[in-house]
């Protein structure tokens, strides 16, 4: 929150802060939609190919309809005799399938090419264009993705930085409530606008499942328009029959191809550039979530089971509290405090998660822990209300007293304040 000294400016300051939070969701939704343009060009170019090919449906039914005469004769030996000879039928039945798709092939041409009903809506692509064409429309609309996402990185630059200086401003680690420091809350407003990319946010700062990966998709149109080069390369004896220049189109449809293929590296690279960004901007401002492990998936959706003990609403508000003020400490600062009314426990912790090589407090650790902590604080408190005859009634919270992690051994220390009557 703002200091009550500035708050005498904070309309200003929420202005300006608003600014860098507009340009930024106007230029990630232009990234956005420049993505959404060249996924759908990739689907109906990848739509066109499989028509085309033999598996296809379409040439299934051209297949059945109209049989080959080399199929024919060799399903048929002998004819007998006063019959027609198969393949002289196999020979008539695929001419007249030729016959017919070059009377549809003139009509469409004649409906659609020279009598167009717009300039626009009008115009069609041959499938054999579709190389040429379909692989320049998709190089000018990766270009316009390349360009909408170098600026989407710029402007992600800029606000960052204005995160920077708010987080050297007000320090996290000298806020109560390090969740409500202005950096945290420029960070989140920049962070809730994403949907393609997935920057880490005080609920979820784990690495993301492959579903968030959004780079994929930048190498879908290269696919794609790779296995068109090729069935174009397969078929390239039938575009001798109608004198085509098959060697000149492969090596313009091989040249569309490395620039796509350029274009989508070039994506995926902007794109991971700026998730190490967030990544890393995210941890500057909550240095403490670096030694905490985010919830799994199971805990994310809400699945428990019928067997596992429910989580007490007092153990989810310590774990809150404990995360945001946990501190990193030297092995030998980590201390026991004997016979006190101070409740504490250390608790080691093995292993690692992120990715990362130093190891981080786990999920089950944090579970473990404020079950331990409210026990302790039932059990002190119910001898309590027994030595001064009164009746316990529930705990209250949890008064911090010690809270540090070595990187091996995680011990908290404190007072549970409680309700009696």
């Amino acid at each position: 929150m703002f200091s009550p000294t500035r708050r005498s400016a904070g309309p200003t300051d929420l202005d300006e802060l608003q600014q860098y939070v507009n340009a930024f969701s106007r230029s990630s939704d232009r990234a956005r939609w420049a993505l959404y343009v060249v996924v759908i060009a990739t689907a109906l170019i990848g739509i066109a190919n499989w028509n085309v090919q033999e598996w296809g449906w379409p040439r299934r039914r051209m297949d059945k309809w109209f049989p080959d005469s080399a199929v024919t004769r060799a399903q048929s030996a002998t004819p007998a005799p006063g019959r027609t000879p198969a393949s002289s039928q196999a020979a008539t039945v695929h001419d007249r399938f030729l016959e017919i798709r070059n009377e549809e092939y003139v009509r469409q041409f004649a409906s659609r090419a020279l009598l167009p009903s717009s300039p626009i809506p009008g115009v069609y692509i041959d499938v054999n264009d579709m190389g040429v064409l379909g692989g320049g429309a998709l190089v000018l609309l990766m270009w316009v993705l390349v360009l909408c996402l170098d600026r989407e990185h710029e402007n992600l630059y800029l606000a960052l930085y204005k995160v920077r200086r708010l987080c050297d401003e007000h320090p996290p680690e000298a806020s109560p409530h390090p969740g409500d420091t202005p950096a945290n809350l420029l960070y989140h407003a920049l962070a809730m606008g994403q949907v393609l990319s997935s920057p880490p946010t005080l609920a979820q700062w784990g690495r993301r499942a492959l579903f968030h990966r959004i780079w994929i998709v930048f190498f879908f149109p290269a696919l794609i328009y790779g296995w068109l080069v090729i069935t174009n390369l397969q078929t390239g004896d039938v575009a001798l029959k109608y004198q085509a220049p098959v060697f000149r189109l492969a090596v313009v449809q091989v040249v569309l191809g490395v620039l796509i293929v350029s274009f989508s590296v070039h994506a995926s690279l902007t794109t991971r550039a700026m998730g190490q960004r967030w990544e890393r901007m995210f941890f500057r401002i909550n240095p403490r979530r670096r030694m905490v492990s985010p919830m799994s998936g199971a805990d994310w959706l809400r699945l428990r089971w019928p067997w596992l003990r429910r989580r007490s609403e007092e153990q989810g508000k310590l774990i809150t509290e404990l995360v945001d003020t946990i501190e990193k400490a030297k092995p030998e600062t980590i201390r026991r405090t004997g016979t006190t009314p101070t409740i504490t426990h250390v608790e080691r912790v093995p292993g690692s998660v992120l990715g990362r090589s130093e190891r981080v407090i786990h999920r089950g650790n944090m579970e473990r822990m404020t079950r331990i902590i409210e026990r302790q604080g039932v059990k002190l408190a119910r001898k309590w209300c027994e030595d001064n005859e009164v009746e316990f009634v529930g705990l209250r919270n949890f008064n911090k007293v010690l809270n540090r992690f070595d990187g091996s051994r995680w011990e908290v220390a404190g007072k549970w304040t409680f309700r009696y009557r």
